[in-house]
């Protein structure tokens, strides 16, 4: 296997450089896109691709806009109230 070409492809969006941890294991990281989800495949040869048909999603961003209290004791537990946009519940 040549390092040089393992990749993940993210159907639609683009290709990213695929690091193999083991033999079980590998890490993409995903490029920026402004769909919701694309497909995703791997390439060990650049030439054959895994058919497996498993899903990427992607999410906005959340904004903050404020939080309440500002401050709190060194010895933490404050609780704070976030305000913004765009959080999504499970990430």
């Amino acid at each position: 296997m040549n390092k040089n070409d393992t990749f993940c492809v993210f159907e639609g969006v683009g290709k990213t450089k695929m690091t193999i941890i083991s033999s079980t294991r590998a890490v993409c990281p995903a490029p920026p896109s402004t769909k919701d989800t694309a497909e995703l495949y791997v390439t060990l040869n650049n030439q054959d691709y895994s058919d497996d048909d498993v899903p990427y999603f992607w999410y906005k961003a959340a904004k903050l806009y404020d939080i309440n209290p500002k401050y709190g004791p060194t010895e933490g537990g404050t609780e704070i109230h976030i305000f913004g946009t765009d959080f999504q519940k499970g990430h």
